[in-house]
């Protein structure tokens, strides 16, 4: 018994717990790049040239060409736009672009369109580089590849020669200026000033300078008064006063420009929103669609856009330790509420989510913690998604390259970019020049800027899509909507042409009947793009005719073949597809009797893409009217088995079985196109057609 209580342990003495393997803490992530955690901006970069070399698709592209062109003819900048008739005594030159629209005409005249494009793709790869490279997050470089092609896919089209490219990319050079770990000092200031001066006279986003420096200087300022988490190292005060001093300086240098003081309020208006809500008009119902607010009046998948950049924007200041969040958090919070007021700055947000987050988890990343798991399993898990991640941005990059042949008209391309269907109209242009119809020339918002390369100074235009004043917006608005509109403004200013483009809402809106129904309009050239009616009164008549395709050996906008997985991949960055330019040229043919040519074309791009549902819908539609109601049958069939929830496809079969005599697979097919769509008029207008 007394050797029992002898062997026991004393209360005081702790048992010795099982020995575990200690853990070494998780070295923190370098502070430099290395080969390995750049490798994923080789793929990143050759996405963004695929889009930047493969796309001429900005309208405003063709506005800076033509008023650069002017001003070296010149040799000063117009007081007035020489461009427009309708300018005449009432819009100034919009002098916040001059320096741009110089360097692009000066580009085009030394190396053409090919050098003009190879300069804005080294601008989006400059952009590219220093979104990626704001500071290491991972050992792979994942997460800056994909916070990089999160800007990428925001900015998409507008990547495309913009001007505006200038201001994302000086926003992120102010951003990593500012941000870096030493003090701000004099000369950085004298670096950023100088920026400052070129940006105000390369585009109108030069106030987002000023408020990037404003937030630093605020936020510094903060820091000393609520160090962030407890951080004791604030900034300095000379810092403080510098960034504060700053600031003035930045406005001066703002206003060293040809413009001086004039226009100043009104670029800031703009930037603002002030201008985009007038601009976006009333109801829902935009008159410019990149200036409508995001909140309500965007579509779905803009407003999800917002959401989650500034969601997981704001999550990622829960791991900020430096002194620097307070000045991020302002610079962010400044960029998200801006991005709200016009679909166009939803770009700046995307840049400014990409900068915050990757500088908060860098500093995160950079920090030693303790190991909590083995590392090699989830080593190789990261490994693998890097890798597959570079996978994903080569068959993006392959797929928007490839897919630039389905964007043509038609005609053989003889360069390796494509210009926008829906901004040009090179066959109306040429047409135009040969045939000389008389003046004045309505002209459609979205073809405004190519017909003013290509046709002054032979001709004025009415409007263009650099145009932002209200009065003639809404005006042009009211035009194409309504034909006693037209038939005002028509005798007001003595309209003798009009070209209308095939993909701006015009050619099938109320005007472009009025114009077909009317006996002193006729239409006198047609091609994949665009449409020229000329004012002709009884006795009068033009000579020349346009050409209206019944057969080609090309067909126009069919889309390329390539692997599924390329088009899909390469979606989000475009987000456009070529078969629907096709489809709106048949359905335009349509409208104008030519239901041959509708057939013949629909038949010959169904060689090539035989499932396409569109396509067969509106062979179906022209065989339909035709009176070949068997072969129609067929189509609708088939376009039904492909897409059984596209409403034009259910009212169109709905109609041929109704033609058939099977009036009861007819009536339930429009049901469920009314379910789908309960306000289509097309609907309704079956529904009262085979009752």
């Amino acid at each position: 018994m007394a050797h029992r209580r002898a062997s026991r342990p004393k209360r005081h003495q702790p048992r010795p717990l099982p020995q575990r393997e200690s853990r070494a803490p998780l070295a923190p992530l370098p502070r430099r790049w290395t080969p390995l955690s750049l490798a994923l901006l080789v793929p990143l970069l050759l996405l963004a040239c695929a889009l930047s070399l493969g796309y001429l698709w900005n309208e405003d592209f063709w506005w800076y060409l033509t008023s650069g062109e002017a001003i070296l003819a010149h040799g000063a900048i117009p007081q007035q736009d020489p461009f427009l008739y309708t300018s005449a005594g009432a819009s100034h030159w919009v002098y916040h672009s001059w320096l741009w629209t110089l360097l692009v005409a000066l580009l085009h005249r030394a190396a053409g369109f090919t050098g003009v494009l190879v300069f804005g793709a080294l601008l989006v790869a400059a952009l590219v580089i220093l979104v990626y490279t704001t500071s290491p997050v991972d050992r792979f470089g994942s997460v800056n590849a994909l916070l990089s092609a999160a800007v990428l896919a925001t900015a998409h089209q507008r990547l495309c020669l913009k001007a505006e490219v200038v201001t994302w990319l000086l926003l992120i050079l102010f951003c990593r200026v500012l941000d870096q770990d030493r003090p701000f000092s004099w000369r950085r200031g004298a670096l950023l000033i100088g920026l400052q001066v070129l940006w105000a006279n390369l585009h109108g986003g030069y106030p987002l300078g000023i408020f990037a420096v404003a937030a630093y200087a605020a936020g510094s300022w903060m820091e000393r008064w609520r160090p962030w988490r407890g951080e004791s190292s604030a900034a300095p005060g000379n810092e403080r006063h510098l960034l504060l001093r700053m600031v003035p300086l930045l406005l001066f240098a703002s206003l060293i420009q040809p413009s001086l003081l004039h226009g100043q309020v009104e670029m800031l208006a703009s930037l603002l929103g002030s201008t985009a809500v007038r601009l976006a008009g009333g109801g829902g119902d935009p008159l410019v669609l990149e200036w409508q607010p995001v909140f309500p009046s965007a579509d779905l998948s803009i407003r999800l856009t917002w959401v989650l950049l500034a969601t997981v924007g704001l999550l990622s200041f829960r791991v900020a330790r430096s002194r620097r969040s307070w000045q991020r958090l302002l610079l962010f919070a400044g960029l998200a509420a801006l991005a709200m007021t016009a679909v166009r700055h939803i770009a700046g947000l995307a840049i400014g989510a990409a900068f915050v987050i990757i500088a908060n988890l860098g500093e995160r990343a950079a920090e030693p913690r303790p190991e909590a798991s083995p590392s090699r399993p989830l080593h190789l898990a990261h490994a693998a998604s890097t890798l597959a991640l570079g996978a994903y941005f080569l068959t993006a990059a392959l797929g928007l390259w490839l897919a630039r042949s389905g964007f043509d008209n038609g005609s053989a391309r003889d360069s390796f970019f494509v210009l926008n269907p829906g901004a040009t109209a090179p066959g109306a242009a040429d047409f135009l020049l040969r045939t000389r119809p008389p003046g004045p020339i309505f002209n459609d918002f979205a073809t405004g800027g190519y017909l003013t390369w290509r046709l002054h100074p032979h001709y004025q235009l009415f409007i263009d899509s650099r145009i932002l004043e209200f009065r003639l917006v809404t005006e042009y608005k009211r035009m194409i909507s309504d034909p006693s509109a037209w038939k005002e403004a028509e005798s007001r200013y003595g309209f003798r042409t009009a070209v209308l483009g095939n993909f701006s809402k015009t050619l099938r809106s109320p005007l472009g009947q009025a114009l077909r129904d009317d006996p002193e309009w006729r239409l006198v050239f047609l091609d994949p793009q665009a449409a020229v009616f000329v004012h002709e009164p009884a006795g009068t008549a033009l000579t020349g005719s346009g050409a209206i395709p019944a057969e080609s050996r090309f067909v126009p906008f069919v889309k390329t073949r390539i692997p599924k997985i390329a088009y899909l991949a390469s979606h989000p960055f475009l987000r456009q597809d070529a078969s629907l330019f096709l489809t709106e040229y048949l359905a335009i043919l349509g409208t104008f009797g030519k239901t041959q040519a509708v057939e013949d074309l629909a038949s010959a791009a169904l060689l090539q893409n035989p499932d396409d549902p569109l396509l067969l819908r509106q062979r179906c539609a022209a065989r339909f009217v035709r009176g070949d109601l068997e072969k129609a049958m067929e189509d609708c069939a088939a376009a039904y088995r492909l897409r059984d929830d596209d409403v034009g496809i259910l009212t169109l079969y709905a109609l041929v079985l109704g033609q058939k005599g099977n009036g009861t697979e007819a009536r339930r097919l429009l049901d469920r196109a009314r379910e789908l769509a309960p306000e289509d008029a097309q609907v309704a207008n079956a529904a009262s057609a085979l009752r």
